[in-house]
């Protein structure tokens, strides 16, 4: 006795599963920053950033979060609480470091006027603060 085989039209198998998700590259991330702060002349400067991906991940200590854009100029850790530590590389010797929290949890976070200071760290190592009541605006989203 011949033996029937059945075939299973796969374009509308593929079809289901692409509709549900399967098969779909994730979605990168991004950033949009907006820095504001005095320069060492007492000039006000204002720096914007923004990244097409981004880095989201656990292991970086076991409470906490960390998320950055994919070159690392943006970077926050998130604490169980949903507040978030944000730190800015405006250049090779000049950082943003908040001292105020913004809120952020798996997904991302969310900066309205959060305040900070600018620093400046020399190859030496020796931080001095350049200003104070820095602030930053923005988001980042985690890839999806």
């Amino acid at each position: 006795m011949p033996r029937r085989h059945r075939i299973i039209p796969l374009v509308p198998v593929l079809a289901a599963l692409l509709a549900a998700g399967c098969g779909t590259a994730a979605a990168p991330g991004s950033a949009d920053i907006d820095l504001t702060y005095a320069d060492e002349n007492g000039e006000q400067q204002q720096l914007s950033i923004q990244a097409e991906a981004t880095v989201c991940t656990d292991d970086i200590t076991p409470d906490r979060r960390r998320l950055a854009t994919e070159d690392g100029t943006v970077a926050a850790l998130v604490d169980p609480l949903g507040e978030a530590m944000v730190q800015v590389k405006i250049d090779d010797e000049l950082t943003f470091q908040s001292t105020t929290a913004g809120r952020g949890d798996r997904n991302g976070f969310r900066l309205e006027d959060v305040e900070g200071i600018v620093v400046r760290i020399p190859l030496s190592g020796m931080q001095k603060k350049i200003s104070e009541g820095a602030r930053i605006t923005g988001t980042l989203d985690c890839p999806a």
